[in-house]
């Protein structure tokens, strides 16, 4: 026989109320939370893999921001590029052709002086197309989106175009070398060989070469016969002394007294005003008299059978100078070829080296030098499409006679840098696209590890809420079943 007791029966209670009230206070936080476990330590293996999920869904979440961020910096520049192309395009109205390149033959230059002005525009709006932002980054300054990309700055009265603080036609001369050790040859300022103190090089562009034979013939002034007084004696075509008041006798020679043969008057002053206007030549700086020989290549060689001509000061840069240019045109290399990767998806790893695999990343810069060209060509003309239109545009507004072929050599030119720049144009508009398939797939991988994900820790609702109204429904029963079997103390009564 069990005995029940006042205080085994208000312990059982108590135990089964405290259990009723607990359930449901886990049914009422599973309805709210809408989760079947809110800590680790309720089901260990599901929340492990729910991290997993969890971490998975956040980095493509940020890898879907990253490729969309980029995906409108790329639509930004799409339509900078288009604006640019739209002012290149030859067959389009506020082209360049809309300026009418058949003007430049007009007798008065003023057509000319319109078309310079329509071209100094073009240039500056496709510097401001160039110098497009997106939020609070300019779109072509590569990795450096703080500053921006294109600047004009006057350089001795002239208009350069600066990328990121370095001159974009930055040229890096050929310089004549020595045959032998094929180091540049050390000039003096005026393009004299100084080999004690040489201040400068000797730039290979604007020199020619001239046999030692050849250059006899144009520059010697052959030794003619004079009286004495130091007058030069005419002669007849038969070497007979010239009679001027005899009809039959014509005159107009000289006597060369080395080879006892007559010359020409006409031939004699011709050679004495070319030797006036003789252009300089590599002499030594020492001796200014004695012509320093090259090879038929123009390198230095002594003995190598050819005189070097050249333009003198214009034709020498100062080793400082020279310096700098190769520093800045490989600065120019390298923002050319800069790179920013993001992580879009693609895996984004590293080698065993701890050096970034490219294949797996994907590269943000987008640097203008790649679109308008940068340094100088061969006949020392800009590849810049900017400074081509300006080099073009300072010509059609010379005061002075119009050099028409220099300006159709720069017209062929600026139309193979716009093709350039169409073929850039073409491909950025494949990686927009690249781009926004990319943001496609993240989109269905996040959706795929979204529903994963609540599979693990979503509950159902309609099972939740039938669970919770249960729960309730037993602790109001045991509230009632207490309010039945526990007597009412003194307390109860006075209140």
């Amino acid at each position: 026989m069990i005995r029940s007791t006042t205080s085994g029966v208000l312990l059982g209670y108590r135990t089964n109320l405290m259990g009723s009230f607990t359930t449901l206070n886990k049914s009422r936080d599973t309805v709210l939370s809408q989760r079947i476990f809110n800590s680790y330590a309720e089901d260990p293996a599901a929340a492990a893999k729910a991290f997993r999920l969890r971490r998975s869904r956040m980095a493509v979440q940020s890898q879907y921001d990253i490729t969309d961020s980029t995906y409108r910096k790329y639509q930004v520049g799409w339509k900078a590029l288009d604006s640019v192309n739209s002012v290149l395009d030859t067959t389009t109205k506020n082209s360049i052709k809309d300026a009418d390149l058949r003007i430049l033959n007009d007798p008065t230059g003023e057509a000319r002086k319109t078309l310079s002005t329509v071209l100094s525009e073009l240039s500056d709006t496709i510097i401001q197309n160039m110098n497009q932002k997106y939020g609070d980054n300019f779109v072509f300054a590569g990795a450096d989106g703080s500053n921006v990309p294109f600047e004009i700055r006057q350089v001795d009265g002239k208009d350069h175009i600066f990328y990121r603080g370095i001159d974009v036609d930055t040229e890096v001369p050929k310089l004549v070398t020595d045959d032998a050790t094929k180091e540049p040859i050390g000039v003096d300022a005026n393009g004299n060989l100084s080999t004690t103190n040489p201040t400068h090089y000797l730039k290979s562009r604007g020199t020619s070469v001239v046999s030692k034979d050849e250059y006899e013939k144009l520059y010697t002034l052959p030794t003619v016969a004079e009286d004495g007084n130091g007058n030069k004696i005419e002669y007849n075509t038969d070497g007979t002394v010239y009679d001027p008041t005899d009809p039959d006798q014509e005159g107009g020679f000289y006597l060369d007294t080395t080879t006892n043969k007559t010359t020409s008057i006409i031939g004699y002053n011709q050679t004495e005003e070319r030797i006036k206007n003789k252009p300089p030549f590599l002499s030594d700086a020492a001796n200014p008299t004695t012509m320093v020989e090259v090879d038929e290549n123009g390198n230095y060689k002594p003995g190598g059978g050819y005189y070097l001509q050249t333009e003198g000061a214009e034709s020498a840069i100062s080793k400082e100078d020279y310096d700098k240019a190769v520093c800045d045109l490989e600065k120019l290399d390298y923002l050319a070829g800069e790179k920013y990767f993001v992580d879009i998806g693609l895996g984004f790893e590293e080698n065993e080296d701890g050096q970034l695999i490219e294949s797996s990343a994907f590269n943000a810069s987008l640097t203008g030098l790649t679109f308008l060209g940068y340094g100088v060509d061969e006949d020392g003309d800009p590849r810049n499409i900017v400074s081509l239109v300006k080099r073009m545009s300072d010509l059609t507004d010379s005061d002075g006679k119009f050099d028409g072929e220099t300006f159709k050599r720069l017209t062929k030119k600026l139309e193979k840098a716009s093709a350039k720049l169409k073929v850039e144009y073409s491909g950025m508009d494949a990686e927009s696209t690249k781009l926004k398939t990319n943001m496609e797939l993240l989109e269905g991988n996040f959706d795929t590890l979204q529903e994963q994900y609540s599979g693990l820790e979503d509950v159902d609702m309609a099972d939740s809420i039938t669970s919770l109204v249960w729960a309730q429904y037993c602790y109001n029963a045991a509230l009632k079943v207490g309010n039945s079997i526990l007597s009412q103390s003194l307390i109860d009564y006075m209140n």
